[in-house]
């Protein structure tokens, strides 16, 4: 749409050209052309206008360049991008790491309100914007009152009745040879005979009649208005002002395009008619243009409303026989010195670059793809970089005080810190730009690709890259090939090289694309780490610490009887999507959510990281090195929202935050298309009844011992966390013991039943009060039997309303 905009202006501009020169030489043409020849000229002339398709010499003469000028506004961080905090560090070239300055902004963890970062706003697209609005504001306006008048003229109209009239207008139409059923109607609610009715044409003459003669010519008027279709010319003539409703050359072309088409009917009519008969038709045609003064003109009816001077020209033009000359020769001349004069003007381009240019720029562009994937000094940064560009390299090398000036630093896009191993451009000369394309292997998600525009332009004397836009993050190779289920994962089976990892958790995603799900430690079995698919599958990772303290994956294990969930699948999705976004938190990197947010999403997190962090980007999310994501819970609401419900930790201190996504489809995914925090720095300190059935989503599981006791667990339990173990041995201790808010002193808990016994241990109610609210909560106990006879209790489910096996 930016760039269609000043393809209307370069038409509206160029064609303006040939217009001005007809329009003040139009009382000239008159006399040596018929009127018909001016009419074909002003609706070509619009059907240009209406069509902004511009053609140019390779070499245009003349260069109007497009505005770049910007305005630089404050925009808030959208919903569901949370801003990120900076690297803890970055590697300079001889491996040292350089710390960020540390009096550098940092986000709250929970603060509801983002940071507003600065951003800058294209004149051009303000521009087009404004020129859309104008633009179907005339064309609504125009047509909603034209309809407006029909609809009027039809609730009053009735049908011509008087035999006469309508023999006149029988013989007319035969003389015309006009075949067509165009009924007659007569309305007190118009002045003057017209022509209304694109689709369905109709004759509106006023109420008083018509007598004699006058009605015989005034039939004959508007009929070969229709016959030679000047209802469809005024339409090209509406549409040509409202495409160019901020040139008043068109409005003008419009003007007179419609006095045009007077002349040219007048013409037809008078055709054979002595001096006596003309002089009746004059005065004919004044008599009721007189009567229509003060009457609105509607836009696409051949009514029309004229001013002194007009008719003065009208009926001067009544006696003036025009010279006989070959108007289809002045229409080609015309139309082609348009042509010509069009394909003379160029906006939008710096012109062609000679040979010398054209090298620097293929120089500049290799030396910003090796800088993708080698990085970039200060020193390279002086004739690679400029304009804002390296302003922003320079704000940005500042922070980090002194430092050498072959230190290099990362210049790249690539998420989780990777690697480009790959990078080519393909130039753009006539546009002084070069489309960059960008690869990687080393990502969760296998290869991904990423494209950006760079823009040449001069900084001082010289040619530098002065402006860079990524237009696509994040492509993935092969987004057929991550696995959101634990068959996908059985299938690849163990890689052939596994990756060693600093963490367990790092095993999971570097080794395999898995995504939608979530990663658990086994309660059991120190050596293995569990993946929970949104479908209820399971995947055991097993591993093992080597000589260097890294881990390295041993095996892939699939459990017995793991089967999917026989949950609705839609649900499923949005519990993936739901879980690889919460993902995105967990790690503190976007690469994990990046993929399943819509085109919209993803554009707005290009524009808050280049707000944020400028010629450097982060693909870091989340809330800074402190609070860290614990675990989540999604709570589906319906097929197009969830509640994910974030346990973190931070300070010492737990606390929550609820956020609601919202999703949507794109070419056939399901993806965020928003996300709304709904509750924010909730400390755990008194809750609502809403608040804690929102953080502990009835019918999940908030904590549970192993499936089977086990005694050499628990006496290693018992011995390290005594007091907790103590707690364990009571429901109520139990229940205050998992989730610390229920403090007696705000909440009253009470057994709301005896035990009931189940398939192993037993189970027991326990009902939760609340301050605001005399409907209580109720949590099921789960309770196994120790070889010591004793029972520990753990939480089972959360209900909402009463549970149906309470007594």
């Amino acid at each position: 749409m930016h760039d269609l905009f000043w393809s209307v202006l370069q038409v509206s501009l160029t064609t303006s050209v040939v217009i001005l020169p007809v329009l003040l030489f139009c009382t000239v043409l008159r006399r040596r052309y018929p009127a018909r020849v001016l009419c074909l000229l002003w609706v070509v002339l619009s059907i240009r206008l209406i069509l902004p398709v511009q053609i140019t010499f390779p070499d245009a003469p003349v260069i109007a360049p497009r505005t770049a000028a910007v305005l630089t506004v404050q925009a808030a961080v959208p919903h569901g991008i949370i801003p990120h905090a900076m690297p803890e560090s970055i590697e300079d070239g001889q491996g040292s790491a350089l710390s960020p300055p540390q009096d550098l902004p940092t986000v709250s963890a929970v603060s509801q309100e983002a940071e507003k970062p600065t951003q800058e706003l294209d004149i051009g697209m303000l521009l087009t914007a404004v020129w859309i609005v104008g633009m179907g504001t005339l064309l609504t306006g125009s047509l909603y009152v034209n309809q407006q008048f029909l609809r009027k003229v039809r609730q009053t109209a009735h049908a011509a009745e008087k035999e006469a009239l309508l023999t006149l207008y029988a013989e007319e139409k035969e003389r015309l040879r006009i075949r067509r059923d165009i009924p007659v109607i007569q309305s007190p609610y118009t002045n003057s005979p017209m022509m209304a009715g694109l689709l369905h044409p109709m004759l509106i003459l006023p109420e008083a009649g018509m007598e004699g003669s006058e009605a015989r010519l005034i039939l004959r008027h508007e009929l070969t208005h229709y016959k030679h279709g000047d209802l469809y010319f005024k339409l090209f003539f509406l549409l040509a002002r409202c495409v160019h409703w901020f040139n008043p050359v068109i409005h003008l072309l419009a003007w007179q395009g419609a006095q045009d088409l007077e002349i040219a009917c007048d013409q037809a009519v008078t055709h054979g008619l002595d001096t006596e008969e003309k002089r009746q038709y004059g005065q004919c045609i004044l008599n009721h243009a007189v009567r229509g003064m003060g009457h609105r003109p509607y836009t696409v009816t051949t009514q029309l409303t004229e001013g002194k001077h007009v008719m003065k020209i009208r009926l001067q033009a009544l006696f003036t026989q025009p010279k006989k000359r070959n108007g289809l020769i002045f229409l080609s001349v015309v139309l082609l010195a348009g042509s010509m004069i069009g394909c003379s003007f160029a906006i939008g381009t710096e012109g062609k670059p000679d040979a010398e240019t054209v090298q620097q720029m293929e120089r500049l562009a290799e030396q910003w793809c090796d800088a993708q994937k080698n990085q970039l000094t200060t020193g390279q940064a002086e004739t690679l970089l400029g304009g804002s560009l390296k302003e922003s390299f320079d704000e940005m090398v500042q922070g980090y005080g002194d430092i050498q000036q072959d230190t290099r630093f990362s210049f790249d896009n690539l998420p989780m810190e990777a690697q480009a191993d790959e990078v080519s451009y393909t130039l753009e000369a006539k546009a002084y730009t070069a489309q960059i394309k960008v690869h990687t292997k080393d990502t969760p998600y296998g290869g991904v690709t990423q494209l950006q525009t760079i823009k040449f332009g001069k900084d001082g004397e010289a040619l530098r890259i002065v402006g860079r836009r990524v237009d696509e993050a994040m492509l993935l190779d092969h987004p057929e090939e991550i696995c959101t289920t634990a068959k996908d994962v059985m299938k690849r089976g163990m890689p052939e090289n596994p990756v060693d990892t600093p963490t367990e958790a790092a095993l999971v995603y570097e080794n395999f694309p898995v995504a939608g799900g979530q990663y658990y430690f086994h309660a059991l079995d120190k050596n293995l780490m569990i993946y929970a698919f949104a479908d209820g599958t399971l995947v055991y990772f097993e591993f093992e610490i080597n000589a260097d303290g890294n881990y390295r994956l041993k095996n892939v294990i699939e459990p017995q009887n793991n089967t999917p969930n026989e949950s609705d699948t839609q649900g499923i999705i949005v519990h993936q999507v739901a879980n690889q976004w919460a993902s995105g938190y967990l790690h503190k990197n976007a690469a994990f959510s990046y993929p399943f947010m819509s085109k919209e999403m993803q554009q707005e997190f290009i524009r808050s990281q280049e707000a944020d962090n400028g010629a450097l980007w982060f693909w870091r999310i989340g809330w800074g090195s402190s609070p860290s994501v614990r675990d989540w819970i999604v709570e589906s609401e319906s097929e197009n929202s969830a509640l994910v419900i974030y346990w973190l930790y931070g300070g010492g201190e737990e606390f929550r935050l609820v956020e609601r996504l919202t999703f949507g489809t794109e070419n056939g995914k399901r993806v965020v298309t928003g996300c709304e925090v709904v509750a924010g720095n909730m400390d755990d300190t008194i809750l609502s009844r809403p608040q804690f059935l929102m953080l502990y989503a009835a019918s999940e599981q908030i904590e549970m011992l192993p499936p089977q006791i086990d005694d050499a667990f628990i006496q290693e339990w018992k011995e390290k966390d005594r007091a907790r173990y103590e707690e364990r041995l009571t429901p109520e201790g139990a229940l205050t013991s998992i989730i610390r808010t229920l403090d007696r002193k705000e909440y009253t808990i009470r057994r709301a039943g005896k035990a009931i016994p189940v398939r192993e241990g037993v189970d027991l109610d326990l009902s939760i009060s609340f301050p605001d609210s005399n409907e209580p909560v109720f949590v099921t106990m789960h309770g196994e039997q120790t070889n010591e006879g004793k029972i520990l209790w753990s939480i089972g489910r959360i209900w909402s309303g009463k549970p149906d096996h309470t007594i």
